[in-house]
């Protein structure tokens, strides 16, 4: 909350992160989807908030809030499916490499 109130860029750019993402996964079916990660940010405010009954702020606005929390961790699922899906290319190329070695070798020894 502190960065965004402390820097507008910052605030600025993760809404923009969230517009793109939301026309991304309206493209692309992609779920969780931003807007259920925003969501779930509101819903746990909502309930700190209710916990500590302190006036918020005047220019307090938990809408653009939870779309900069949600787009945070949004952005955070991508690096985290691209490392996985590089986790997995690694493990083919790893297997297809294994398996043209083993072709290699019984061609060589039936070749012998």
């Amino acid at each position: 909350m502190l960065t965004c109130a402390e820097a507008p860029a910052i605030q600025e750019g993760l809404l923009a992160v969230y517009a793109i993402a939301t026309k991304l996964e309206q493209e692309h079916e992609i779920s969780p989807s931003v807007e259920d990660l925003r969501q779930g940010v509101m819903e746990n405010f909502d309930a700190k908030l209710e916990e500590f009954p302190i006036p918020p702020p005047e220019d307090f606005n938990l809408e653009e809030l939870t779309k900069c929390f949600g787009a945070w961790l949004w952005c955070l699922r991508m690096v985290e499916l691209v490392t996985e899906t590089g986790d997995r290319l690694t493990a083919m190329a790893v297997t297809h490499d294994l398996l043209s070695r083993m072709q290699d070798n019984t061609f060589r020894e039936e070749n012998a």
